[in-house]
């Protein structure tokens, strides 16, 4: 009946229950499963394991909401146990604390993905995201897209006379400069060195280059102040 009847204290530390207050209580009731990609319940595994007879893990981790509002995630397996009839007696729900692992991955992730200087995308996701781009064009009317290829002037000057950490300081002020100029929807990255582009998405051409015509606006000049300097570049772009 998916009716608690014991839950150690690892459990009870976890979920935010004593067994005392949940006992006898639908585990649905105690366990909210929330799918992380959808922020919708997740299903439960109890029904597959009793129906089949068998032992069932998740593959893929889900968010357990506690009382009080805070979550976690979590990898649960559930095994039925059996009478010395073999008849169905009840089963065993095994949670794994996973929320450390999967910060450690998002952390990860979100590094291979984006510059460590200015948080925009790298190259390498840029060159997927082109790639997907081209392919949703291909196969959906996702309308036009546009590319912008960003190059700074005059920034050599920068690192030359301040040195690379005002370089790095108006590399930052840029990146800060082309996402105030776009939608959320569209992809900033920055390429390397000095360079940077940006992918409009579903973007009629008299628009992207209202957008281009904006960022050259905005980028020259450039002025940034920095340990006492003023420093000044431009840009240009290639629509």
């Amino acid at each position: 009946e998916m009716r608690i009847t014991y839950m150690n204290a690892a459990a009870e530390k976890l979920l935010g229950y004593q067994l005392n207050a949940v006992e006898q209580r639908r585990v649905d009731e105690i366990i909210l499963l929330i799918d992380p990609q959808t922020s919708e319940s997740a299903a439960h595994l109890l029904d597959h394991a009793v129906l089949q007879g068998e032992a069932v893990r998740r593959q893929q981790p889900v968010l357990v909401q506690r009382p009080d509002g805070t979550v976690f995630y979590t990898y649960d397996a559930v095994s039925p146990v059996f009478d010395s009839e073999r008849a169905l007696s009840g089963t065993v729900v095994v949670l794994r604390d996973a929320t450390r692992e999967v910060e450690q991955a998002s952390v990860m992730k979100r590094q291979a993905m984006h510059d460590s200087l200015t948080g925009l995308l790298n190259r390498s996701e840029f060159q997927h995201r082109l790639q997907a781009t081209f392919e949703r064009r291909e196969h959906l009317d996702a309308g036009r897209a546009a590319l912008l290829a960003i190059d700074l002037d005059r920034f050599k000057a920068v690192n030359d006379s301040g040195g690379h950490a005002a370089g790095d300081a108006m590399l930052c002020k840029v990146a800060e400069t082309l996402r105030a100029a776009v939608r959320a929807a569209d992809t900033v990255v920055r390429l390397g060195g000095d360079e940077f582009a940006i992918i409009l998405a579903s973007c009629p051409e008299d628009r992207a280059i209202a957008v281009a015509e904006k960022i050259l606006g905005a980028l020259n000049p450039l002025q940034l102040t920095f340990s006492g300097g003023t420093y000044q570049i431009g840009a240009s772009i290639g629509l």
